[in-house]
């Protein structure tokens, strides 16, 4: 026979025990009868929903709860399925409003709770908020995607404007601009999209008062969810709708290649404000490398015509000097370009071919006009 305890745990004792468990694990914890109705939950459910005590919440729906009223329908809806097919809901992804007004997201689980004679009488539920996870998740994924948005652009303009379009996504954000330095001592919206878009174009001088300046001197982020209180806004317009302010300074190899601003209507926590620097310190090095290679293009270009007119100048005084053949040399650069097309040959290899069309008398600048243009034999010297 099984050893019975020489100390038994009376009923209201174990109840308290139950309950001390409840609140104590990190999930949030509720049950509920076949319409839905809140039988119980734990402490960390009753934070959630703003309900004190926990056991307030019996009697209650979820529309009852500060939920959004399309929340509370889904919430129903699965409770519904679960106790009509007798079948658990494992991991339903979904967000939920908090009782604080913070958006959360959730990993909810639902299963059926049967009778003594094996009838579904109700749920149990149990969800964790795995907002944190889904953050870093979508963090990682928009990193990624504007890395990748980097590397395919072809200009600095697509560059920018990518960027723009992937922060507007992430940090929901009503206006958000790139502002530069120019070379005439000014700073300009070189960017802009959402409530900023007519911004574009506009410019302030720099003289060391403004946000844009102090954020380029100290080269640190600049966050204000109030910032129509800073005496340092050069434009006041910008607080109607996006009173939540944060900027970052795009640096790279020392130089202070401008600032990102964001804003919008909620707070701008820190996090929002690390992330906006990753993206700030990608698009800078990004911005730096397109700027060195459009250097080199520009280069490229220059030195491509330099040599180009190098090379008609030679023609050209090769025809002046020997007027029977003047237009031959060009002639026969373009009859050799015609040709090579026929034969398959393009890009760089149909400009070294008219190249060398170009050069193929150019052995005739360095002969005498006396034997050059000499009317009899010439001599075994010559």
């Amino acid at each position: 026979m099984p050893r019975q305890p020489t100390n038994p745990i009376s009923h209201q004792r174990a109840e308290e025990m139950l309950r001390l468990v409840l609140d104590t694990i990190p999930q949030h914890i509720f049950w509920k009868d076949r319409e839905s109705v809140y039988l119980g939950c734990n402490r960390n459910f009753a934070r959630v929903a703003g309900i004190d005590p926990p056991e307030a919440i019996v009697g209650r729906t979820d529309f009852d709860l500060p939920w959004r009223r399309g929340e509370a329908e889904f919430f129903r809806t699965v409770d519904q399925r679960v106790m009509a097919n007798d079948r658990a809901e494992l991991h339903i992804i979904e967000p939920q409003r908090q009782a604080d007004g913070r958006h959360a997201w959730l990993d909810t689980s639902k299963v059926p709770i049967h009778d003594e004679n094996g009838t579904v009488v109700g749920i149990l539920g149990a969800f964790e908020d795995i907002t944190a996870r889904i953050h870093r998740e979508r963090e990682q994924e928009t990193l990624l995607t504007v890395a990748r948005a980097l590397r395919t652009a072809s200009t600095r303009t697509a560059l920018v404007d990518e960027v723009l379009k992937q922060v507007v996504d992430l940090l929901d954000t009503d206006g958000i601009c790139f502002v530069s330095p120019t070379v005439d001592g000014v700073v300009r919206v070189e960017q802009a999209l959402g409530l900023w878009a007519p911004l574009v174009g506009t410019m302030v001088a720099r003289e060391g008062g403004s946000l844009t300046d102090h954020v380029l001197d100290t080269r640190r982020p600049y966050l204000n969810n109030d910032v129509g209180t800073d005496e340092r806004l050069a434009r006041s317009e910008i607080v109607n709708g996006t009173p939540a302010l944060a900027g970052v300074p795009l640096v790279a190899e020392d130089e202070a290649l401008g600032v990102l601003w964001i804003g919008r209507d909620t707070s701008i926590g820190r996090d929002d404000v690390r992330l906006l620097r990753a993206i700030a310190d990608m698009t800078a090095s990004a911005l730096r490398r397109e700027g060195l290679h459009d250097h080199l293009r520009r280069s490229h270009a220059l030195l491509r015509d330099a040599y180009e007119s190098t090379l008609e100048g030679w023609a050209r005084a090769l025809e002046l000097r020997d007027g029977e053949t003047e237009g031959h040399t060009r002639r026969v650069a373009e009859f050799t370009v015609q040709l090579a097309r026929r034969m398959g040959f393009a890009g760089d290899d149909l400009a070294d071919l008219r190249r060398g069309a170009l050069l193929h008398d150019i052995g005739k600048m360095a002969i005498p006009d006396a034997i050059l243009r000499k009317p009899g034999p010439l001599t075994q010297d010559e």
